[in-house]
């Protein structure tokens, strides 16, 4: 079974060197558990294992230090935004992707413009239109949505949603969805104590008390604020072009394992891929279900496809590991590449054969991310991964180790590591498996000439 060494690396000692101190700094410091703050535009929605940007702060500026020729960074699982505003903060150029049109909602808010005065009115002017509308008509229909909404926040939240629409301004309505996705959130019979759609108790649901326009009005104030902390930093450091951030930002809808077109190649790859401990890891295509289910999604993307809200589980089937279908050429392939998953196929070889399609379609599918990303890395550009080793039949399964020897098999080389608990890194609460998921590897590799 393989265990990750640092391996030696003459060209890359130098860099392991400054990096050396990072691990020296502890748990404590790593866990950021008494410096945990969403600050900026960090909390415009509550999505699902978001990165603490403290650490991703640290990291950055790190990275940065030993090469300041870094410019451009790429997310491919971009997720709620976190690196892409920290990568803002410093100036940075950007790309990321998402399979899961939220997130890329959510990124595209983050990444402005920054029309201050415009906005507030428009927030005004949309809540007064809210308050002085008295029908009673539900515009959106969609299966069980009876099950999931009481019949009077459907009425409040079809209000909110048609002025929403009548708003002229993109940008605008894009940050109004990202209010109203916050709000369905809060106001929908789905419990919020785990990522899966499970609804409360009828009881619950009857005599729930939910002020919708309220929670709504306090998303839109909340995010507001954040708004313009996050435009007065970015003005005061100069980042800013008639309020609109002035390095270049792609942020594309799409599947990581597809080729990604860029205007130039990027320095640094900074990422956390999804994991956990349900077949798709973390739910966060049933995390975004509902709210997308009340948003114009081509808002989000002009050339997006129904497809995204066919079911409920569609985005998760759609993201990595999602099939479970094992196929042997699959499995071949792994075990070509990869003596750490060699050893866990032997280990789910005579078990019920589910467990071993979780492992080989999410390590597959893991797999053929990477060619995209090392394409498009300048030599002897950084990768840096943050992620956690999932729990397949009660078995913990070493993620690090394997992707470690997947991008080896890809030219890129493992500089150091470095271990941190994960004391605020939002995770199910409801999650049986809790205790295996209570530190996180951070893998710090680079790409060789």
């Amino acid at each position: 079974m393989s265990i990750i060494n640092t391996p030696i690396l003459n060209n890359s000692d130098l860099t392991r060197n400054r990096l050396s101190h990072l691990k020296n700094l502890g748990d404590v410091y790593w866990s950021f558990k008494n410096e945990y703050k969403r600050d900026h535009s960090h909390s415009y929605f509550r999505y699902p294992a978001m990165m603490v940007p403290q650490m991703i702060r640290k990291i950055i500026d790190e990275i940065c230090n030993i090469n300041p020729n870094i410019k451009h960074i790429h997310d491919p699982f971009v997720g709620s935004g976190t690196i892409l505003t920290e990568s803002m903060l410093r100036g940075l150029e950007f790309t990321g992707r998402d399979i899961n049109p939220l997130s890329i909602l959510l990124c595209k808010v983050k990444a402005g413009p920054f029309y201050e005065k415009a906005l507030n009115i428009k927030i005004i002017t949309l809540l007064k239109s809210i308050e002085v509308d008295t029908s009673d008509i539900i515009d959106i229909d969609f299966k069980n949505i009876n099950k999931w909404f009481r019949k009077d926040v459907q009425i409040k939240l079809s209000k909110i949603r048609r002025y929403i629409k009548e708003e002229k301004s993109l940008w605008a309505r894009r940050f109004f969805w990202v209010a109203l996705a916050e709000t369905i959130r809060l106001v929908s019979n789905s419990r919020t104590t785990t990522y899966k759609l499970h609804v409360r108790e009828k009881e619950q649901i009857e005599t729930r008390k939910v002020d919708v326009l309220k929670i709504f009005r306090n998303n839109l104030e909340s995010n507001f604020n954040q708004f313009k902390e996050t435009k007065a930093y970015l003005k005061n450091k100069r980042l800013l072009k008639k309020s609109t951030y002035n390095k270049n930002i792609s942020l594309i809808l799409g599947d990581a394992r597809d080729k990604l077109k860029v205007k130039s190649n990027y320095d640094l790859v900074l990422t956390s891929p999804p994991y956990g401990d349900n077949h798709t890891t973390v739910t966060y295509g049933q995390y975004s279900y509902l709210p997308l289910s009340w948003i114009d999604l081509k808002d989000i993307d002009k050339n997006i496809s129904n497809k995204y809200l066919e079911t409920f589980s569609m985005i998760d089937s759609m993201s990595l590991g999602g099939r479970k279908c094992t196929e042997l050429k699959k499995i071949e392939y792994l075990k070509n590449i990869s003596p750490t998953y060699t050893h866990y196929y032997k280990i789910f070889e005579n078990k019920p054969k589910e467990l071993l399609n979780k492992i080989t379609s999410f390590f597959y599918d893991l797999n053929q991310t990477l060619k995209p990303l090392c394409d498009n890395l300048n030599k002897e550009g950084y990768l840096i991964w943050t992620l956690g080793n999932r729990t397949v039949g009660g078995i913990n399964i070493q993620l690090d180790s394997i992707l470690v020897e997947l991008f080896k098999h890809k030219g890129i080389s493992l500089i150091d590591t470095i271990y941190r608990p994960i004391p605020n890194k939002r995770m199910a609460s409801k999650n049986k498996s809790t205790k295996t998921m209570t530190r996180e590897t951070i893998l710090i590799l680079k790409k060789q000439i």
